[in-house]
């Protein structure tokens, strides 16, 4: 899977070779939605033998990142139009569209259950989705830049406390312990997956070797107001490098960082 600067999503089989994709009129310069995921697809007989295998458009602005769930039925997607959209992998699906508090969004991934979704961009906060109840759980308040790094500890997560990090262009690194039981839910509560209701938009016209499929609309979540979230605190701040982060990784013994200048440094991991 690759994503592109005009907000589009590409997909490819290693097993098959290139061939030139051209997309129709159906893709290009279309009204910018909220809800947008056009699918387009070679030709069955070019697609047996031929990449790309699908090819999503989501957006007329940058995707920034992308992240698949454990399971790889799903696929969680973020860009610069502040937009997180989960999208079942498997069916060409997208399901739920979540706005972020303010700007775009530049990275995003899954907890080790698959529970739990985290992002960060231009509003400094790390923010914790919760995938099958479709809601956000909490927005996480510590840096004082954009965030452009967000990484789950697989070590230290379990079913009552998970442990994640974020890294900033304020060149901070968060360490972050997420409890569900003592933190308080938003006073309104979102559907559960499963119980809305989809319409269907009409097909657009057909492409010349092309089979184009419009999908049901997703569940469109609204941004929700400070006082309806919970604000997590951070557990650990530490400024660590001179110029602005951009990664976090976690490995069994040691925190890796990067930041803009190409760095790479390895931390031990606090006690």
């Amino acid at each position: 899977m690759a994503s592109f600067q005009d907000g589009s999503i590409m997909l490819f089989d290693k097993e098959k070779e290139d061939e030139s994709f051209h997309l129709g009129n159906n893709s290009k310069g279309s009204v910018v939605k909220k809800n947008m995921f056009i699918v387009s697809k070679p030709s069955s007989k070019v697609a047996s033998k031929c990449n790309p295998v699908s090819h999503w458009k989501l957006s007329n602005q940058a995707i920034t990142a992308f992240a698949f769930s454990p399971d790889c039925q799903h696929v969680a997607v973020v860009g610069h139009d502040g937009l997180l959209r989960v999208i079942n992998f498997l069916q060409d699906r997208m399901s739920d569209v979540y706005e972020a508090y303010y700007g775009g969004l530049f990275c995003v991934v899954w907890s080790p259950d698959g529970k739990y979704i985290l992002t960060g961009g231009q509003d400094d906060l790390v923010t914790i989705w919760d995938f099958k109840e479709q809601r956000i759980v909490a927005r996480c308040q510590g840096h004082k830049s954009w965030v452009r790094g967000v990484a789950f500890d697989s070590w230290r997560c379990d079913e009552n406390v998970y442990r994640f990090a974020s890294v900033g262009e304020d060149a901070r690194l968060i360490l972050w312990d997420f409890s569900v039981n003592a933190i308080h839910k938003p006073k309104k509560t979102s559907r559960r997956r499963g119980t809305s209701v989809s319409t269907v938009s009409s097909s657009p016209p057909p492409m010349t070797s092309l089979l184009a499929t419009i999908q049901p609309q997703p569940t469109l979540h609204p941004v929700l107001s400070k006082s309806q979230v919970a604000f997590l605190q951070p557990t650990i701040v530490k400024t660590i490098h001179g110029d602005p982060c951009i990664g976090v990784y976690f490995r069994e013994d040691v925190i890796v960082t990067t930041d803009k200048r190409g760095r790479v440094n390895i931390w031990k991991r606090p006690s």
